[in-house]
């Protein structure tokens, strides 16, 4: 099991307060005076991106009729205290107030990515930057250099990682069909980058399809729907989409569903793995014919 980071414990868990405060149909006021707290106190606590004591958890889940979640909870919390944060030291220290949406984003996006259980990317321009070579990646960023570039490179080696740790997650991808044709920093780096999508493949945890042209189906963009770990109890999800700009995240159930069904849609137009295999490697031959 994945254990999440302290980031992604810490939003999950004000989440949950907030949902139960509201079942109990509780304002913050009416919670904090009867905690013997004041509202703000309750407010910082449900948006917070620390993770709560243990004295915080007992009284509030107590309080809100829940004392059977205190040891579970407490367990989750415990467990993100000793997860290691490989990028801790490679993003810079700026105070919150002058935290770069970019920034923000991207610390969100290497947090939940090294939380999922499962991860699903859609690509239907590019190969997804969780499983480009360098060459491509660096082919893609003369194109059109992403904010905070540099920070990406750095970053890529071990957000790609993730996949060869001990517990990795799985991973799903799909791409559109033209994407294996789109000569990304040209023939000889698109195919480089496909045998590694076959060396990938290759892993038991990993299935790459392609959702070929003649579908007649495609979602609106890219987007990266992360599953996390079961013992966040009844958390949705958190979907990731890149934009020119930024990156965009969302985590209510309704938005997270609505790309489950996009998903869903997807995969049902998407040709089987081992088709994908096929694909991938005639392209690959064809590529390398060409370059002789």
């Amino acid at each position: 099991m994945v254990a999440p980071t302290p980031v992604v414990t810490a939003d999950w868990f004000a989440t949950r307060i907030a949902a139960l405060r509201k079942e109990r149909g509780l304002t913050p006021r009416e919670l904090a005076g009867a905690l013997g707290r004041n509202a703000s106190g309750i407010r910082h606590f449900e948006s917070s991106t620390r993770l709560a004591n243990k004295d915080y958890i007992e009284i509030v889940l107590a309080q809100l009729g829940h004392s059977q979640l205190i040891d579970p909870y407490w367990r989750v919390i415990e467990r993100a205290k000793r997860k290691p944060l490989w990028w801790k030291g490679m993003l810079p220290r700026v105070k919150k107030s002058q935290r770069p949406s970019e920034l923000h984003q991207l610390e969100l996006l290497v947090n939940f990515e090294s939380s999922a259980e499962h991860i699903h990317l859609y690509a239907p321009q590019t190969v997804p930057d969780l499983v480009q070579t360098s060459r491509y990646a660096d082919a893609l960023d003369e194109v059109a250099e992403p904010l905070l570039g540099e920070l990406h490179r750095r970053l890529r080696p071990g957000r790609q990682a993730v996949l060869h740790q001990d517990e990795p997650p799985t991973l799903h991808v799909l791409l559109d069909e033209p994407v294996l044709y789109r000569a990304v920093g040209g023939g000889d780096v698109l195919r480089e980058q496909l045998v590694a999508l076959l060396d990938l493949t290759e892993l038991p945890h990993v299935t790459v399809q392609v959702v070929p042209a003649g579908a007649g189906f495609a979602a609106e963009g890219n987007f990266a729907l992360l599953d996390l770990s079961p013992e966040l109890e009844r958390d949705p999800g958190a979907v990731f989409v890149k934009t020119a700009a930024d990156w965009i995240h969302f985590r209510t159930e309704q938005k997270v569903d609505r790309y489950r069904s996009r998903w869903a849609a997807l995969l049902r137009h998407a040709v089987t793995p081992e088709l994908t295999r096929t694909m991938l490697e005639r392209t690959a031959r064809e590529l390398a014919s060409v370059s002789q």
